[in-house]
């Protein structure tokens, strides 16, 4: 497993724990009772108030009183925004979910990624990864619509050739307003939103959103 995958997993599996309270193995058993398990490119249904018994460590604080979950974002949010760049396809969840969009038949990958995303209510916490791949789906619309907003996967720019001129208008005009909202969804309240803010590069990633954001608002 490569440097940057190892750092991306073990990121959110410290998260995971903290959020939960309850341990996690990479083995084959099944989930714990009552625990649900999100399916990639899916809202997880969560609210930013973390609720766990009074004698989990996650819900401990330490002298300074932090939760583990806010250590746990000091200490991995240099680690982990090292390992990604601020572009939208410059992360493993977004290359992961762009294999899946290039190998489908219909555009439901996209449905999936940007839907329930852009209509989160206000308080719903979006988890890193699936804020990763809300802009990956939205700078693969703005591509569509002719913008040269990054350096784009040479598999995309091939997928995009082959694309008839009424479907990738077709695929712009239907799905533009709704990744534009994404865009500002990711912005607001999200955990890849609260990543970036410690990081150098913060200001580099809010101008990719400026620019995702203003290459999906024409189709207004």
């Amino acid at each position: 497993m490569g440097g940057r995958t190892l750092r991306n997993l073990t990121h959110f599996l410290l998260l995971d724990v903290a959020r939960h309270g309850q341990c996690l193995t990479t083995g084959g058993s099944s989930p714990s009772p009552g625990r649900k398990v999100p399916r990639t490119g899916l809202l997880r249904q969560q609210s930013p108030q973390w609720h766990c018994s009074e004698d989990s460590p996650a819900c401990r604080s330490n002298q300074q009183g932090k939760t583990l979950r806010q250590r746990d974002l000091d200490l991995h949010t240099e680690d982990i925004m090292g390992a990604w760049g601020h572009e939208p396809f410059s992360n493993d969840h977004a290359m992961d979910w762009l294999h899946e969009m290039l190998d489908a038949e219909d555009d439901e990958p996209l449905i999936e990624a940007l839907g329930e995303i852009a209509g989160a209510e206000p308080d719903e916490y979006l988890d890193a990864d699936l804020g990763s791949i809300a802009l990956a789906a939205a700078a693969l619309i703005a591509a569509l619509g002719g913008s040269a907003l990054t350096q784009l996967p040479e598999a995309l720019v091939e997928w995009i050739d082959d694309q008839d001129g009424e479907v990738i208008t077709e695929l712009y005009e239907k799905h533009a307003p709704v990744a534009r909202a994404a865009v500002v969804r990711v912005r607001v309240n999200s955990e890849l939103a609260e990543l970036w803010e410690e990081s150098d590069d913060a200001r580099a990633w809010l101008q990719s959103l400026d620019e995702l954001e203003a290459a999906l608002s024409r189709a207004e």
